[in-house]
This record gives structure tokens, sequence and C-alpha cells, in this order.
């Protein structure tokens, strides 16, 4: 897959920091893995064929929300969603050298986060 690739999720789906923190051990790694399982489906619904990338990839994460969220917290999760999806092989440094975070405030109901994965070339 050459092309750059851009996924919309709702925040709804990404647990935030403060709800991980609060459970135990079990109940977060239960809570990670239904993120992870919602945003493979996510990526589902809005690519028809899946493709993983082969090359390494930038991943840009652009977080919107009337008071907006700490996207490092959701990267980690949105990371481990796209390699669930097959997007990525893996999200190591090898695969993800680059991977900035945005925040940005918006109006109610426009709230979501948009993920653009972009091949590097001659990386």
């Amino acid at each position: 897959m050459n092309d750059q690739l851009m996924l919309t999720f709702d925040p709804v789906y990404i647990p935030a920091l403060n709800l991980m923190y609060a459970a135990d051990r079990y109940e977060r790694a239960r809570i990670a893995k239904q993120a992870h399982k919602d945003i493979a489906w996510l990526v589902r619904e809005q690519v028809e064929t899946v493709e993983t990338y082969t090359v390494p990839v930038e991943i840009a994460i652009w977080a919107y929300g009337v008071q907006p969220r700490d996207v490092d917290a959701s990267a980690k999760v949105i990371l481990d969603g796209l390699v669930k999806a097959k997007v990525i092989a893996n999200d190591d440094w090898r695969h993800v050298p680059d991977c900035p975070l945005h925040t940005r405030k918006c109006q109610v109901g426009t709230e979501r986060i948009e993920v653009f994965i972009t091949p590097l070339t001659g990386a």
C-alpha cells in the first residue's frame, strides 16, 4: 500500500487515561482489549480491503474535542488497534518511526479523532 490512509474515530471508542488508571490490571487489560477490537472494527468499516503497510509509516493523530483529551494516552490504544486490524504489521520504531500527536478544540457534536497513515519513502 503506497497511498495515505485517513481514518476517523468517535472518541467514545478510545478509553480515557483516568479510566485506565482507576482500574486494576485485569480490568485495564479488558478495557484495552475491547478498545483494540472496536478500533479494528471501525477500520474495517471505513476501508473495504485492509492491506498491511510493508514500509515504515508516519501515523499522525489529530484529536478534536470540546475539551481535548490527553492524546498521547489515546495513541497507544489507536496504534494497538491498527496492529489488530492488520493496517500496520507492528507499532515499534521500525514500522512507525514518526507519530505526531495534535489536539484541537471543536464545537459540540463534532468531536472526533482523525488518524493519517502516510508511507515514508526512502526510510
